[in-house]
């Protein structure tokens, strides 16, 4: 190659190289602001992220995983159910301890 190529092959990466700006030919904010750009859709891609895998899980779990244990979740609030209405049918109590005079020790 003679001298007049390479300095047009040169030449040409100058010109092609002037429009863009890296980190060191870069202002401050310019830098910040490319940052915070990147910052911002990484969380925002994120967030989707997150929230299109909650939303499969949730219709594995409807569909799947719930109709197996339906049954028991049934007899469960059946129990839960008795137990109220065993607590309504029994006296009321203030809520503190009250012992017989009878068991305590006279001086």
């Amino acid at each position: 190659m003679d001298q007049k190529n390479i300095n047009t092959v040169y030449g040409e990466a100058k010109e092609d190289m002037a429009g863009r700006k890296s980190l060191y030919n870069a202002r401050a904010y310019e830098i910040f602001w490319r940052n915070f750009l990147a910052g911002i859709s990484r969380t925002l891609g994120s967030i989707f992220l997150y929230i299109v895998f909650f939303i499969i899980v949730n219709v594995l779990i409807l569909k799947y995983v719930l109709p197996i244990y339906m049954p028991l979740l049934n007899k469960i609030t059946n129990i839960m159910d008795s137990i109220e209405k065993m607590q309504k049918t029994l006296p009321q109590t203030s809520g503190t301890l009250d012992i017989p005079f009878s068991i305590i020790p006279k001086k």
